[in-house]
């Protein structure tokens, strides 16, 4: 049995949009349209305030126009306005987490921030394979993540119905580094 892998993108919005000392964050949305594309599909962000400067960031990583994966666009709006489009190409697990646009105005210590969080979800395929006349499959996770910790329930079947064993892996990821151990209840 051959699963397809998909792929969706839950856009979650947390306004807190502060003003310190003239610059402000007014807006930021997601302007691509679809709040659930799906893998290889781009998600665009748009983020409009008030200020001179405007950087993107994903987590704690400066968001450059430089790489291959984003597409950073700045318009200068009115004087004293600032907008950007920041287009994430072709998403993945991977881009998960919390989008910041950080607004500054130049000679001013003070950063006016938002931030947008993308839950990207997958459904995991399974591909099984005949060896030795036993029906074996495997669960591929790709990109796995603390957040895939847990039990998964494996029910094997035939024309005769479902197997009276079903087997209980439990997966425990450990660290950030995506190193994981497999645990299997009988």
């Amino acid at each position: 049995m051959q699963g397809t892998s998909l792929l969706s993108v839950a856009v979650v919005v947390i306004c807190s949009g502060t003003q310190t000392g003239g610059q402000v964050v007014l807006e930021l949305a997601v302007a691509s349209g679809n709040t659930e594309p799906s893998a290889g599909n781009n998600v665009t962000l748009s983020c409009r305030g008030r200020g001179d400067l405007l950087q993107w960031r994903h987590g704690h990583h400066n968001i450059t126009p430089s790489e291959d994966r984003y597409h950073v666009e700045i318009i200068k709006e009115k004087p004293k306005a600032i907008k950007s489009n920041l287009t994430i190409m072709h998403v993945t697990l991977r881009d998960s987490g919390h989008y910041h646009c950080q607004i500054t105005k130049t000679n001013k210590d003070k950063v006016a921030e938002d931030d947008i969080a993308l839950h990207v979800q997958g459904n995991y395929a399974i591909r099984s394979k005949q060896e030795s006349g036993l029906h074996l499959s495997d669960l591929l996770i790709d990109n796995v993540t603390l957040k895939d910790n847990g039990t998964y329930k494996c029910v094997a079947s035939n024309s005769e119905g479902p197997g009276d064993r079903p087997g209980e892996p439990i997966l425990i990821v450990q660290g950030s580094c995506g190193e994981c151990w497999w645990w299997v209840v009988e």
